[in-house]
């Protein structure tokens, strides 16, 4: 016998369900506590981007932009040339009518497993809340079932994936990340990378002063 949610379920087709999970997630979103520190919301729409485009456009006017995500590899992104603006990774661009974000997902996917590396407070860092391992053993699984193992010459990188595991929370941890970036976070850098960056910084500052402010 099936419950009323696996006969609804059945009766829809994949883009109305999908449709409706999302739009009813958004809803919970918008009454928590923490709503009105949400600055930007990204939903992926490699699977079904219909039902994602009708979610959106059906969202209210609010201070938290929602936009379309996607993810291409390294050897299959390019900027493209009619975008509204890009940064490290990704860029936007008007698709189908609806705000959308393609970044190269190998690189934030990289970000996302890098940032339990770091030290709290970091730049790019990630933590999880102190509390029982086995909360989180779900979440450790997912972020750690694929590893990369060889970036080739031509830039692909080669992913392996451990058997009879799923990386959802993976994806959605490198779109974070992904928005983070949107909205002008930066992640840590190596010392000497940094040290580089900040001298040719300085001279530049020498010739100009700029200005950027970022809604965060």
């Amino acid at each position: 016998m099936k419950s009323d949610g696996e006969g609804a379920r059945s009766s829809m087709p994949d883009e109305q369900y999908v449709a409706t999970l999302l739009s009813d997630l958004l809803a919970e979103i918008a009454v928590k506590p923490y709503a009105k520190y949400l600055n930007g919301i990204l939903i992926d729409r490699a699977y079904l981007p219909e039902a994602v485009k009708s979610v959106i456009k059906a969202q209210p006017p609010s201070s938290c932009s929602i936009a379309a995500a996607l993810g291409r590899s390294t050897v299959q992104y390019a900027v493209a040339k009619d975008a509204r603006r890009a940064g490290n990774g990704w860029y936007e661009k008007i698709i189908d009518d609806t705000v959308t974000i393609t970044c190269n997902a190998d690189v934030y996917h990289l970000k996302a497993q890098k940032g339990f590396m770091f030290e709290l407070g970091v730049p790019g860092g990630c933590c999880l809340f102190q509390g029982d391992l086995k909360q989180h053993k779900v979440f450790a699984q997912q972020i750690t079932s694929e590893m990369l193992v060889n970036i080739e010459e031509s830039g692909k990188h080669i992913w392996v994936s451990r058997p009879g595991t799923r990386h959802d929370i993976m994806d959605a941890l490198g779109l974070c990340h992904l928005a983070a970036a949107v909205l002008g976070l930066g992640t840590a850098q190596p010392q000497r990378q940094a040290t580089m960056e900040q001298s040719a910084e300085r001279k530049r500052s020498r010739r100009q002063v700029r200005t950027t402010y970022f809604n965060i």
